[in-house]
């Protein structure tokens, strides 16, 4: 189901139960369209009025190291906490992932999230995490940049 890539970077997680995989991530992606604007087969964060973004590497300064990345998210799991915190999300809500480049996806708490959060934001690929009603979305692109915000279809923006 899931690259092998993937499963090594949470297998502690995966062994435990506290990250339990799902075969198909296509609704998911189905959620994401309905709540937000869509461009170029991803969120347009430029149409959506009221996010937080954090550059995590210069968008142009082309490809990146796995470790790299994971290096850099790390940095900036207090400020992605601290936006979900301000934003009302509790650590024990339930969340799923899922990234572009994979075809199933992952449950957990807000709180595995942020254990894990580096790691599953750190292969080369678009990734995505949100409640199952999508009245949110954290999203790391690929090209280095870091979004959060409240669904502009379902709810008003970060307060």
């Amino acid at each position: 189901m899931f690259d092998d890539d993937i499963q090594e970077l949470i297998a502690a997680w995966l062994a435990s139960g506290t990250i339990r995989p799902f075969d198909d991530g296509q609704p998911v992606f189905d959620t994401i369209e309905r709540q937000f604007p869509i461009g170029l087969n991803r969120i347009a964060w430029e149409k959506v009025s009221s996010k937080q973004r954090e550059e995590i590497f210069p968008v142009a300064s082309g490809g990146k190291q796995p470790e790299d990345v994971e290096r850099r998210l790390g940095a900036c799991r207090e400020r992605v906490a601290s936006w979900l915190r301000t934003d009302g999300v509790a650590l024990d809500a339930e969340i799923v992932w899922v990234g572009d480049n994979t075809d199933g996806g992952l449950s957990m708490t807000v709180e595995t999230m942020l254990a894990c959060f580096p790691k599953l934001f750190s292969l080369p690929q678009h990734a995505y995490v949100l409640p199952l009603d999508g009245a949110w979305c954290l999203n790391y692109v690929m090209e280095g940049e870091l979004f959060y915000a409240r669904a502009p279809r379902t709810g008003d923006g970060p307060k």
